[in-house]
């Protein structure tokens, strides 16, 4: 995949935006394969996206979310339940 990577950087009729993705791929390469290279990382991290979900889904569902007052009440009481949590 590397190779083929490289390959299609050096076609000079690429358009940007491909070229983009594919210097953003070779950017990041490390991370991206770090996972084989060392098989005790996890491929995905189910368990910190579980963590942030709840409050990013329960911010549509209170009552009067909309308001500012009711953003900064959320906003304290779920720092607040996460300090207590750790």
């Amino acid at each position: 995949m590397r190779a083929r990577t490289v390959e299609e950087l050096s076609d000079a009729k690429l358009r940007q935006p491909c070229r983009k993705v594919l210097k953003s791929l070779q950017e990041h390469w490390a991370g991206l394969v770090r996972f084989v290279e060392n098989p005790s990382i996890p491929m995905e991290d189910i368990a910190s996206e579980r963590a942030v979900r709840g409050p990013a889904v329960a911010r549509k569902n209170f009552y009067g979310s909309g308001s500012l007052w009711s953003g900064r009440l959320a906003a304290t009481m779920f720092s607040l339940f996460a300090t207590l949590k750790s």
